[in-house]
């Protein structure tokens, strides 16, 4: 999506055509990239954004006989990069990164030392859970090492923020703003993915359920909403009438519900996202968002304190919303593009 909404300056500033191929298969993006390879002699950048389902030693075995593709091509120069946009961040694939020439995630942890620890599920908040409320995890497991000599690749990028109708809805409201007084819905709270009664839940299920179960003392005192789902009209309605939006964590750190909250001008609630890098960066503490505890025992309260205070949630709303704005409007996309690929502005 940002590669469509920023091609005109990526162009200009980073002097790069983009080339966009959707694919089924790793056989279908062979297909692609050798089709580019016979008509382009000037190819930069391969970036390739496989399927979290895809088997590790194959995908590795593909960036091989990419790379000698490439060679054949006589195109040595252009260097071939993993676009990793799984949720966690953590990811199956890490062992990729010995086969490319930079590994973009969307989002890292901001210590990378904490790529060394091995958690049993592979992911820290998953393990979290289990601890925390005896989740039985099973045997699910999505996570990898990361080759020491290779650790250097790993950057982090964009994530799922960048999208036209999150901008175009951040104008709307601006032009037209509800302000905290009107607005009908003191909690937010419509969070999809929590199973069926009666089936057993997933980790992320369950731990959403739990931060549901935690909001609860505030249902006598607040409007809040359901949690069903409903269409997507009513629900961003709903995200326009609200003054707190509660956003846990799914089965990764970041949600469409955080930036579709900013922009619609609600105030972002969710578990403590410090050890987490990634842009558009809207999750400064107690600036643009609220970060509550990973097991959820102070969400209430600060959910309350937050409604106390509207001076300061709206001041919080406000700075979120510049942020995105900014982002936005700066086409920071770009930056952070000729930052993961290791190239300057009017650098090809």
């Amino acid at each position: 999506m940002p590669f469509e909404m920023y091609r005109t300056q990526i162009e200009s500033n980073l002097q790069l055509e983009v080339i966009n191929s959707a694919t089924q298969s790793p056989q279908e993006r062979t297909s692609v990239i050798d089709r580019v390879l016979t008509s382009n002699n000037q190819l930069s950048h391969i970036l390739v954004m496989p399927h979290w389902s895809e088997d590790p030693q194959e995908l590795c075995a593909w960036f091989d006989q990419t790379r000698a593709l490439i060679q054949r091509a006589g195109l040595s120069e252009t260097k071939i990069v993993m676009l990793d946009y799984y949720a966690p961040t953590c990811s199956p694939h890490f062992s990729a990164m010995a086969h490319v020439d930079r590994y973009i995630k969307r989002q890292t942890l901001s210590d990378l030392s904490g790529y060394e620890h091995e958690y049993r599920s592979g992911f820290a908040f998953a393990d979290f859970v289990a601890d925390t409320w005896g989740f039985e995890l099973e045997d699910w497991h999505f996570g990898s090492k990361i080759p020491a000599a290779h650790a250097h690749k790993l950057v982090s990028g964009w994530n799922l923020g960048i999208t036209p109708r999150y901008e175009q809805i951040l104008n709307w409201t601006k032009r037209v703003p509800i302000p905290w007084s009107l607005r009908r819905i003191d909690i937010h709270q419509r969070i999809g993915g929590l199973g069926k009664p009666g089936q057993k839940q997933e980790w992320y299920q369950f731990s959403r359920a739990k931060g549901i179960e935690a909001l609860d003392p505030l249902k006598s005192k607040y409007r809040m909403s359901t949690i069903g789902r409903v269409s997507r009209k009513k629900y961003f309605l709903e995200l326009c009438s609200s003054k707190v939006v509660f956003s846990p964590f799914g089965w990764g750190e970041v949600c469409f519900r955080d930036y579709e909250a900013i922009a619609c001008g609600a105030l972002l609630v969710k578990p403590d996202m410090s050890h987490v890098t990634t842009e558009p960066n809207i999750y400064i503490a107690n600036e643009t968002y609220i970060p509550v505890a990973w097991d959820y025992s102070d969400a209430a309260d600060k959910v309350e304190e937050c409604l106390s205070n509207p001076n300061k949630a709206k001041k919080i709303v406000a700075n979120a919303r510049r942020v995105l704005s900014e982002y936005y409007t700066s086409a920071r996309f770009v930056d952070t593009l000729g930052d993961c690929l290791g190239i300057s502005e009017n650098q090809q």
